[in-house]
């Protein structure tokens, strides 16, 4: 793990830098509360001081990449509640355990590159509560975007990230799929009219990398 700003390499700061153009001003007034980040006229400025804070070290690079996995976190999302047909995933893993053994998995966002990421990847993981674990995944995917040098739209290699709670209140599992107007599929599965049909992909990875159950679908 890397620990500043100057350690990283220009891939790194480049695998950054598209992450950071989605955070618009509530995920940004977040660094302005709590490292007194100036909001600049516009939210490109507004980006452009929160990473010259992280430059200067005054934002922690562990804190930095924790909110920026969490740009999409919160928003119109949408929600699917899993509900597994056993508790049993949740008496024989401990937040504190799971936590532990899943941090060891977890590919820093800076590492998450657009034209080489091919699988699913555990980017962030943090309790939200004491009963709560979030986790964020990162997926490769595709969207339609105009050339700038032609006006005609096309397909670019992009990056989806998207967001499961475990509740151990709840005895649940919750994914929180961000709505991207442009996103055409990921892990090369075509998204439909609906991205419900997406979900199996994403909990799919999680089951495999994390904890594996079964679980009721979503109405």
């Amino acid at each position: 793990m890397v620990d500043y700003y100057s350690d990283l390499t220009d891939n790194q700061k480049y695998n950054i830098e598209l992450f950071l153009k989605q955070a618009g001003s509530s995920h940004l007034d977040k660094m302005k509360l709590s490292y007194g980040i100036n909001s600049g006229r516009t939210n490109e400025a507004y980006q452009r001081n929160v990473i010259d804070a992280l430059m200067l070290n005054i934002i922690p690079m562990n804190v930095f990449t924790n909110w920026l996995s969490h740009v999409n976190l919160e928003g119109n999302n949408h929600l699917f509640v899993y509900e597994p047909t056993s508790n049993q995933v949740f008496i024989s893993n401990s937040i504190e355990l799971l936590f532990e053994n899943v941090k060891k998995k977890i590919t820093p966002i800076y590492d998450i590159n657009k034209d080489s990421l091919d699988e699913i990847k555990i980017v962030d993981i943090c309790c939200l509560s004491s009963q709560q674990l979030v986790f964020t995944l990162a997926a490769p995917s595709q969207v339609h975007e105009k050339n700038s040098d032609t006006g005609e739209f096309e397909l670019q290699k992009d990056i989806y990230l998207s967001y499961i709670i475990m509740d151990f209140e709840f005895k649940h599992f919750v994914l929180l799929m961000h709505p991207t107007v442009k996103l055409v599929s990921i892990m090369g599965e075509v998204k439909e009219r609906d991205i419900d049909k997406l979900t199996y992909i994403i909990m799919h990875s999680f089951k495999n990398q994390v904890v594996r159950f079964d679980y009721q679908e979503p109405d």
